[in-house]
Order: structure tokens, then C-alpha cells, then sequence
């Protein structure tokens, strides 16, 4: 079938498209092609991609195809970029001008990019750029058949639960002090939360990817709380970011599907709740050679925003004594309140790496920044070391401890800790390894290594300042 008399007229900036467009007719493994996108609903202006659906025989290859279009373009092509996963092919030329190529070996798959794309029905005839079967445009008439029709519940109901799915992703990865995956993750949440409140408000165009929704879908009211949604790199922020989420959704499905609404509460609110208190766990968690609901590993919980919701935690779990591994200048960043500074005994035990003493600056400077860090918190904060293990040795209660993110000091001490109960190195390595983000086994074996070279980890409580009294009383309390 020869070129269709819409594509004859094609242009893509000064260029005409004609004799790529004969190009892919004659070649050989390629059945059928079509434009899409606004070339296809004829909207396109200078700005627009020139976007292309090819069907392809089982015997297409994809390699091949990527050097006989670089051969096409020569010296034209500025670059291109093969993507695997969909089998697409990006083509900018010189002046930036940019082809998508869309390949597709079963006609079925084209159906979303077809349908996505809003064609207008009169449109069909002009589309097609060439079919060597001589039935693609019966497939296409056939496909246009029905009107437009609004988003139906079963498309509705999987954006749901879409963004449920990446709404926890986010949420455990902000649990696990991951920041830049969960800032990707929220990000996708929020696309999805988009979709649906542009749903909400009737439209039913390019809803993968709504359209100028900043001035379409927002009134001067609602334009603060979105603009307020944007995803954050801060941990601190996280829970506070992942409520308005939830917030914004939820409007969403209250219009859309009310009868769902409970249900999705309920799995959201119960993610949101677990996660709240990120890298918060008891020290007992990866071995039961430990007793449990006695020590608690955290990140900073003056981080949380809510302290009536830091005291109900805490009076869950029967906290007395709040352990803060903190610099003096993080505190004054992020202090407690008053209320929870007085009703908890809080012991500020800091492992002040910015407070070396002259002998340390002396003799151990070697390494990078974090070998040296974590040889100053063992070797050089006996002060803080021997007060925490007392306050944890005379609580009356369970302890929480934490330093900022709960990983690099509070992981050390508690590892140390953990080798004084017997508990093996690679369930102690598997503990500071949950706390995620840039955990890193080579630096915390330097804990197994200053413990050998004191002798024993006994021996290595001694130097930290604790007798052997104190060490016997810290296993019988500790241990099951």
C-alpha cells in the first residue's frame, strides 16, 4: 500500500519526512507503520516529536534495525537511543529535532499507544503510512469503532492500588534512611496521586500523562497544597511529605470510588504508622540470644514532627531512658521538646566527631573521612561510651538509643554490645546493615578489628571505662 497522502505532507521542522517514511515501508522485517501523537491528531506544531508505531515480523532484529537507521540518517543523526525494554527507538537529529520510533513484533500491543495517543476517528485513513497486509486499516476502524468513553472503574481501581504499592515502597524506604529511593518512589506515588485527581475532575484525555494540569485541574484554592506536595531529599521531612500524599489521594478516591475508600485508608494509615518511627527496632530483632523490649536502636526521634505521637511510642514501649549519641551542634539543630526532655531521663552522650581530641588528631588521621569517624567513636568517646552503658545498666525502664540516623554510632555501640551477649558477627553485620541507606560492612568491621586488638570485647569495654562488675550486670540484664 503506497504512503498515505497525510504523510506525503509530512514535515518535521524544514526536513520532509517522505523518504524515511518510503525507508521503513521497503524494509524488509517491518509489516506496517502508523503516526501517532500530535502528528496523528494533526495538533502538532514546531515544537512536536514525530512519533512512529511499526509492526514488526517475529523475525525482526532489533540490533540490525538500530545500524540500518544510523546508515539512514549519516551524518543528519545527532544521536539515538535504543531502549531494550521497549523495544523504542529515540532519534534526535542535528537540530534537535526528535523521531520515536515504537516496534511491536504482536499488533495488540500497539492498541495503548494508539488509543493513548486520542486520535480523532476522521483521522484514521490519513494515519497510516504504509500496511503490507492491506488490513491494518480494517484493524484501526475496528479499534476506533466506539467513542471515547470516561475512565472505567477497572482502570480507576488499578491506579489505586498502584499507588498503594509504591506509596509503601516509599514509605519502607524512608524507614530504611534510603533518601534518594524514597524521594524516586514518592515521585511515582505522586504521578499516579495526579492521574486520578485529573480522573477526578473529569478529564479522560492523556491521563498517563496529564496535560498542563497546573492550569487545567488547579483552581487559585487547591494551588498551595499541590505545589506543596513536591517529593524531598530530607528524611526529617518524609512523614510530614507522605501525609499531604495520602491527604491529596484520598480526596481523590472519595470522588472517584467512595466504596473503596475504607479499605484504602486502612492498608495506607497502617504503612504510615509503621514507618513513622524510621530506624527505630529493637535491639534484639536479628537473634534471640538477646531479650527483648529492653533496648531500642533509633534515629533521632526529635527528627518526628509530632511529639504527642514520639510519647505514646514510647510509653508503648515502656521507655524510660532516651540515650542521644548526637554532636552538641545536631541537638541544637533538632532539640527534644521540653515536655519529652522531662517526663523521659535524657542522657546527652555525645560522639562528637567534630570535637577530636589533640592526641587523636595526632596519630590517627588515616583513611577517608568515615574510617577516620568511626576509629575516633571507638577509640576516643570513652566518656559517652561508659555513660550510655551505665544508663542503659541503671534504667528502671527500656532504653532507646540513637545518634542522628540510627546507623554509624548507634550502630557500633550496639554491635559492640551484641558481641559482649555472644551474638555471632554476621547476625550483628545483618543488624547495622537493615538500617539501610549507605550502611557499609567494610567500615563496620572496624569494630571487629579495635575489639581484637584490645584482646576481647571485654577487654575493649574496660578501655571504654566500665569494670567487670558492670560488664557481668550488663549480660544479665541484656541476655536471655
Amino acid at each position: 500500500m503506497p504512503i498515505m497522502q497525510h504523510a506525503q505532507t509530512c514535515r518535521l521542522g524544514h526536513r520532509d519526512m517522505t523518504p524515511f517514511f518510503k525507508w521503513l515501508e521497503q524494509y524488509g522485517k517491518l509489516t506496517s507503520g502508523l503516526l501517532i501523537g500530535s502528528y496523528a491528531r494533526g495538533d502538532n506544531d514546531f515544537r512536536s516529536d514525530l512519533d512512529i508505531a511499526l509492526e514488526a515480523t517475529p523475525e525482526f532484529d532489533a540490533n540490525q534495525f538500530e545500524q540500518d537507521l544510523n546508515a539512514f540518517w549519516g551524518t543528519d543523526l545527532l544521536m539515538m537511543n535504543y531502549m531494550r525494554r521497549k523495544l523504542s527507538f529515540t532519534i534526535f537529529l542535528t537540530d534537535l529535532k526528535k523521531i520515536d520510533l515504537l516496534v511491536s513484533t504482536n499488533r495488540n500491543d500497539l492498541i495503548r499507544n494508539i488509543k493513548g495517543s486520542r486520535i480523532p476517528k476522521k483521522n484514521i485513513k490519513e494515519i497510516v503510512l504504509f500496511d503490507k497486509k492491506g488490513d491494518f486499516s480494517f484493524f484501526l476502524a475496528e479499534l476506533f469503532s466506539t467513542e471515547l468513553t470516561p475512565c472505567s472503574t477497572d482502570t480507576i481501581t488499578e491506579l489505586i492500588h498502584t499507588f498503594m504499592v509504591k506509596f509503601e515502597a516509599c514509605s519502607r524506604l524512608h524507614a530504611k534512611s534510603d533518601a534518594y529511593r524514597f524521594y524516586f518512589n514518592y515521585n511515582i506515588a505522586l504521578h499516579i496521586a495526579i492521574q486520578l485527581r485529573y480522573i477526578a475532575k473529569g478529564n479522560n484525555s492523556f491521563v498517563y500523562s496529564p496535560r498542563n494540569y497546573t492550569y487545567k485541574a488547579l483552581d487559585k484554592a487547591s494551588a498551595p497544597e499541590f505545589y506543596s506536595l513536591k517529593g524531598t531529599f530530607q528524611l526529617p521531612e518524609a512523614n510530614t511529605k507522605k501525609h499531604q500524599l495520602l491527604d491529596f489521594f484520598y480526596a481523590s478516591v472519595e470522588l472517584l470510588l467512595p466504596e473503596k475508600l475504607q479499605a484504602t485508608k486502612q492498608f495506607c494509615e497502617q504503612v504510615f504508622k509503621r514507618d513513622y518511627f524510621w530506624n527505630f527496632r529493637d535491639h534484639a530483632i536479628h537473634s534471640s540470644l538477646l531479650k527483648s523490649g529492653v533496648l531500642f536502636r533509633s534515629s533521632s526521634l526529635s527528627l518526628l514532627p509530632n511529639s504527642d505521637k514520639v510519647i505514646q511510642h514510647l510509653d508503648k514501649n515502656q521507655v524510660t531512658d532516651i540515650i542521644d549519641l548526637r554532636a552538641s551542634r545536631e541537638v541544637e539543630e533538632f532539640p527534644y521538646s521540653q515536655e519529652i526532655t522531662e517526663r523521659y531521663n535524657y542522657i546527652h552522650a555525645p560522639f562528637d566527631p567534630w570535637n577530636q581530641p589533640e592526641w587523636f588528631q595526632k596519630n590517627h588521621q588515616q583513611g577517608d573521612n568515615r574510617t577516620i569517624a568511626y576509629r575516633f567513636f571507638l577509640m576516643a568517646c570513652q566518656t559517652s561510651f561508659k555513660q550510655s552503658l551505665q544508663t542503659i545498666l541503671r534504667s528502671k525502664g527500656s532504653v532507646v538509643l540513637h545518634c542522628f540516623a540510627g546507623k554509624d554510632r548507634t550502630g557500633l555501640f550496639i554491635g559492640a554490645l551484641q558481641l559482649l551477649l555472644g551474638v555471632n558477627e554476621n547476625r550483628i553485620i545483618a543488624d547495622y546493615m537493615a538500617s539501610g541507606s549507605d550502611a557499609d560492612e567494610h567500615y563496620f568491621r572496624m569494630l571487629f578489628d579495635e575489639v581484637n586488638r584490645h584482646g576481647g570485647i571485654e577487654t575493649f569495654l574496660v578501655y571504654q571505662g566500665i569494670n567487670p562488675e558492670e560488664i557481668q550486670q550488663l549480660q544479665q540484664k541484656l541476655k536471655t
